[in-house]
C-alpha cells in the first residue's frame, strides 16, 4: 500500500495545498473488508467470546467478540502494520440493541506508549451500527489507534462484530 498518510501531507491538502485531492472516506485498505493481515487488535478488556481479531475481519453477521466487567484504564487497541494513517471516524458493529457499554476516549500513538486524546470521552452506545464522530479533527497519522476506558462497564450483551474506519487520504 502507498503511505499516503504522512502528517504533513494531509494537512496541506487539507488547506488545498496540492499533494492530491483530499479525501475522507471508507474506500480504504485499513476501513473495511478483512484487515486481519493490515491491522492487529488486542485488548485486556475481560474477553467472553470469540478472537479479538474478528473486530477487523469484516465478517458483521456472526463473528461475534463480547466482553464484560469495568473499561477503567482498559483498551481495544487497533496497530496499523501497512503505515500509519489519519483515521477520522469508526463505525462499530453490534449484533443487536442493548444496554449502552461503558465511556471511552479515541487515543494515537506512533510508539504504543505515548498516547494522545483525540476528541472527548464518548459512551458507546449500542445498535446494529454506531457511528463514533470523535475522531473527526484529527489531522495527525498515528500507527496505533485505542479506544481507551474511563468510566462504566462492558456489557457482554450485544456483541461487538466489527469496525469500519473512516480514513483520511490524498488521491
Amino acid at each position: 500500500m502507498q503511505n499516503y498518510y504522512i502528517q504533513a501531507a494531509a494537512k496541506k491538502a487539507r488547506a488545498g495545498g496540492g499533494g492530491g485531492s483530499p479525501v475522507d472516506d471508507y474506500n480504504h485498505a485499513y476501513s473495511d473488508g478483512d484487515r486481519t493481515s493490515i491491522i492487529t487488535v488486542t485488548t485486556d478488556l475481560a474477553s467472553y467470546g470469540g478472537p479479538v481479531s474478528q473486530l477487523v475481519d469484516a465478517d458483521f453477521s456472526t463473528n461475534d467478540s463480547f466482553f464484560g466487567g469495568t473499561v477503567v484504564d482498559k483498551e481495544i487497541r487497533f496497530q496499523l502494520l501497512d503505515g500509519a494513517a489519519v483515521f477520522t471516524e469508526a463505525t462499530i458493529h453490534h449484533n443487536a440493541y442493548y444496554t449502552p457499554h461503558g465511556y471511552f476516549k479515541w487515543q494515537g500513538s506512533n510508539n504504543g506508549s505515548d498516547w494522545t486524546d483525540i476528541g472527548s470521552s464518548v459512551q458507546i452506545q449500542v445498535n446494529t451500527s454506531v457511528t463514533l464522530t470523535e475522531l473527526n479533527g484529527n489531522e495527525t497519522a498515528y500507527t496505533y489507534y485505542r479506544l481507551f476506558g474511563t468510566s462504566g462497564n462492558m456489557n457482554s450483551n450485544p456483541y461487538m462484530r466489527g469496525f469500519k474506519f473512516k480514513v483520511y487520504r490524498l488521491e
